[in-house]
């Protein structure tokens, strides 16, 4: 993801993985090393229950980006 975010010259790098099995999603996040952006996690987050993307992971990461 960082050398993504490097050659491409993103701002971020957002990837959501989840496990129906386990009924959890992993979200992991890279930002720009010129560009941090302290409102994405820099370890990968597991959320609990969360296993639609469209109606549970995205409103989390729109709130994470939306704070302050």
């Amino acid at each position: 993801m960082a050398r993504r975010v490097r050659e491409e010259n993103l701002d971020a790098y957002v990837l959501m993985v989840t496990d129906l099995g386990a009924r959890e999603s992993r979200i992991s996040a890279c930002t720009h090393p010129d560009r941090p952006d302290p409102r994405l996690p820099c370890q990968p987050v597991t959320l609990a229950g969360v296993v639609s993307r469209k109606k549970q992971g995205l409103p989390w990461l729109g709130a994470q980006l939306t704070r302050e």
